[in-house]
């Protein structure tokens, strides 16, 4: 069943995808399944050796996943390229151009972490319910101000602790939503690492 799930068909091998990518896109609302399983796919996923499988008249944009660095034959479906094994990003990147009309650069997780907020003046108690590597969505009383600039420690269930400098962006509901700005490289990579980690406890 695919509970609502939206269908992909991958014209692909499993070794064609990064360990855990296809679990992944599952708890991120994708159906990878073999185009057999998928008459009526919103994407195809087709490696460049394969793609004689979708010569005919389908309608579908093709993520194509390759091993060569040459340019693939123009064809209009061809919404982009990757090299295999395809990481999870990279394909959420695409899956999300192809199918929304305001997609997401990166994938965000539901959650309930605690986190600390801090201005240097004040600090708030919040409860993070959503994180992606940009930022995410807070609850708290009181709760930091818009446009207040914070120091965010968020604490993960494994007992490791993410963040950095974010600004209180807007309101949804709610919640409070939270960018990252000026945040370092290492610090982002530790938050793109724990939304993995994050969905795979899911």
């Amino acid at each position: 069943m695919l509970d609502g799930r939206l269908c992909i068909a991958s014209h692909a091998q499993d070794s064609d995808y990064a360990p855990t990518s296809r679990v992944l896109l599952w708890k991120l609302g994708y159906a990878l399944l073999p185009p057999e399983e998928a008459p009526d796919p919103a994407v195809r996923v087709v490696r460049d050796d394969r793609l004689e499988e979708v010569s005919g008249p389908t309608r579908e944009p093709i993520i194509v996943l390759t091993r060569s660095r040459r340019r693939l034959p123009a064809d209009p479906r061809v919404l982009g390229s990757l090299r295999r094994p395809a990481g999870l990003h990279e394909l959420y990147r695409l899956i999300q151009a192809a199918t929304e009309e305001n997609p997401r650069s990166v994938p965000r997780v539901p959650c309930e972490l605690k986190a600390r907020a801090s201005n240097g003046a004040q600090e708030w108690d919040l409860t993070v319910t959503s994180l992606s590597e940009n930022g995410g969505l807070a609850y708290g009383t009181p709760r930091p101000r818009l446009d207040t600039r914070l120091l965010l420690d968020i604490e993960l269930p494994w007992g490791e602790r993410v963040g950095g400098p974010a600004v209180a962006a807007y309101e949804q509901g709610n919640d409070l939503g939270f960018v990252f700005h000026d945040i370092k490289l290492a610090d982002r990579k530790r938050l793109t690492k724990a939304v993995v980690q994050l969905l795979d406890r899911a």
